[in-house]
């Protein structure tokens, strides 16, 4: 049988945004639980990933959409600290995310082949965004109470797994998700999470690193000459 426990307030702990990308993660760092376990763990990944000078991982996204019957995978580079985020996909195609207290810049490169046309740049207000993937819709929210079941489910291979049941206080589209943790390590291995279509994201982290040399020019977006530029 699994272990609950309820989670009563959300303690934002990193700027502002909405792009749904990486919500299930922030949901995960900014739960403040009021009992100690299973949620000890929790905060503790909590503590070492807001207080880290520098987080930094490959990654692989997988996006199934049910209705269209598709998938989608991208791998990169995840790059983040207190108040931003840096998403670099390298596969398929070249794209990059980022966030911060205000915005959120959505960068695309053209398709191999396709030289001379011009890079896509979209910049989105945090407050207008609700449309996009899944883990920082949260840094919008300043400070709210809502209440979360969070169940430990059995171990997969030594790794903690959470499940985060918000069926009947939706955070934004999120219905449920699973947080995979290294206990040891105190790291997250894994995602995964369902929107209100049933549409599965999930993330996958490797090769992560809380203590990364990474100078701060990481997270400004350097806009490719010729590029389109919207601004929504």
């Amino acid at each position: 049988m699994s272990k609950v426990v309820r989670v009563r307030s959300i303690q934002v702990l990193c700027g502002g945004a909405s792009i749904r990308m990486f919500s299930v993660w922030l949901v995960l760092l900014s739960f403040k639980l009021v009992q100690a376990s299973p949620g000890s763990l929790i905060n503790e990944v909590s503590h070492r990933y807001t207080k880290a000078p520098m987080v930094t991982s490959r990654i692989t996204k997988t996006v199934k959409q049910i209705v269209l019957e598709k998938e989608k995978i991208q791998k990169g580079d995840f790059f983040f600290r207190r108040g931003q985020l840096k998403l670099d996909f390298h596969s398929p195609e070249r794209a990059e995310v980022y966030v911060d207290g205000k915005h959120v810049w959505m960068l695309a490169y053209p398709p191999k082949g396709f030289i001379d046309a011009p890079a896509q740049v979209t910049k989105i207000g945090v407050k207008k965004d609700r449309g996009s993937a899944a883990l920082l819709n949260l840094l919008s929210l300043s400070s709210t109470e809502r209440e979360f079941k969070i169940s430990l489910l059995p171990e997969r291979e030594n790794i903690k797994v959470f499940d985060l049941d918000a069926s009947q206080h939706e955070v934004l589209g999120l219905k449920r998700a699973q947080v995979f943790i290294h206990p040891e390590a105190k790291t997250i291995g894994k995602l995964v999470y369902w929107d209100d279509l049933e549409n599965e994201t999930v993330y996958e982290f490797s090769e992560i690193n809380l203590k990364a040399k990474v100078k701060s020019e990481i997270f400004k977006i350097q806009i490719p000459k010729g590029a389109q530029v919207t601004e929504l």
